[in-house]
Order: structure tokens, then C-alpha cells, then sequence
């Protein structure tokens, strides 16, 4: 009976002490009223270092016949290297990501643009700071002509972000990376 309160005490310890590190990170007032600045401006620029495509069978027909870059996985496809980006610039988004992942439905095909490609201004922007997490959230709707995209995203005080893309041709993808502010002179977006 003794060994088992022990043991019963030593597996209460170990999972208190996992729960306690699972605590939101704590910013400085001076970096979360940067952060704030920087995205309520709507001027920065989201760079992908990660895609995470849901894992489907053709997925892993592909990742199995060798076709992955180095580094990569099924459900973590390594982006360093691409041209891919998301800018936020005023009442306006722009994106052009790569896609990793299967097609749902017909329409058109356009094997020049197979990617994640939008621009304008969305519908139901909207921009709000989550106090739990310290960090902002990101959601709208937008059309690119053939297809709807529904975007979620958060941004946190640390310059790094994921981004959730829900499409009505696509299987859903995530995206994890870095942001930072618009640099005018780069010209990432001409709107």
C-alpha cells in the first residue's frame, strides 16, 4: 500500500509539473506594444518556412516514391528556398504560396498557377488581439475568380506566425513562418 501511494504521489508530481509548462510565454510591455503597433499598422509581410498539408494516401505515395526535398515529411513539407509569401498592406491581401496537398473538385486548371493565389480586398476582415495568448488572430474570406479561400491566422509577439487556409477545391493546409513589417521600397505588393 505504501508503494502505491508513492507512486500514485510521483505521477501526480510528474503530470503537475507538465502542465506548468505548457504556460503562455510572457512578453515585456515593450515588445507587446511593438507588436501591437507593427500589426494594427496592417502592413506586414508573412514569409513561410513550413507547409503542413493534411497526410493523405497520394501524400504518402509521393513522399514514398522519394519525391519529398530533403527535410521534409508528409505533413511538414520545408519551404526555404520558394518564393512564397502573404502581405497584409491596408484594406488589402495579397498571397502566393505554394500547395501541398489534393484537389477536391473539378473546375478549371490552370498548371501555371497551382499554387495558393489571391489578391484584393477580402470580406469579413477581421483583426483582433487575443489577451490569453498574447497574440493576434487573423480571419477573412476572399475570391480569386475560381475559388474561395477561407483564411485564420495568429501572429505573435515573437515575429512568428501560422497561417490556416481553407479552400472550397482544396484539402485545408497550414503554413508556419515569420513576419515582418512591409518594407515599401521591396514593392512585395503592387495594389
Amino acid at each position: 500500500m505504501k508503494k502505491l501511494s508513492i507512486l500514485i504521489t510521483i505521477i501526480i508530481s510528474i503530470v503537475l509539473t507538465a502542465c506548468s509548462a505548457t504556460k503562455t510565454a510572457k512578453y515585456s510591455e515593450t515588445e507587446l506594444s511593438n507588436f501591437k503597433t507593427l500589426v494594427e499598422s496592417q502592413r506586414f509581410n508573412f514569409n513561410p518556412r513550413w507547409a503542413n498539408p493534411m497526410g493523405t494516401q497520394s501524400l504518402n505515395a509521393i513522399a514514398n516514391a522519394g519525391l519529398l526535398a530533403p527535410g521534409s515529411t508528409v505533413n511538414r513539407i520545408d519551404l526555404i528556398g520558394t518564393a512564397g509569401f502573404f502581405t497584409v498592406k491596408g484594406d488589402s491581401v495579397m498571397a502566393d504560396l505554394p500547395y501541398y496537398g489534393e484537389r477536391q473538385m473539378g473546375g478549371a486548371y490552370n498548371p501555371n498557377d497551382i499554387g495558393i493565389n489571391f489578391e484584393g480586398v477580402p470580406r469579413k476582415f477581421k483583426l483582433t488581439f487575443n489577451e490569453k495568448k498574447q497574440a493576434y488572430e487573423i480571419k477573412f474570406d476572399i475570391n480569386n475568380g475560381t475559388e474561395v479561400f477561407n483564411v485564420n491566422g495568429v501572429l505573435f509577439p515573437n515575429k512568428k506566425a501560422m497561417l490556416f487556409i481553407n479552400t472550397s477545391q482544396r484539402l485545408t493546409i497550414q503554413y508556419q513562418g515569420d513576419f515582418e513589417e512591409l518594407d515599401d521600397k521591396e514593392n512585395v505588393m503592387q495594389l
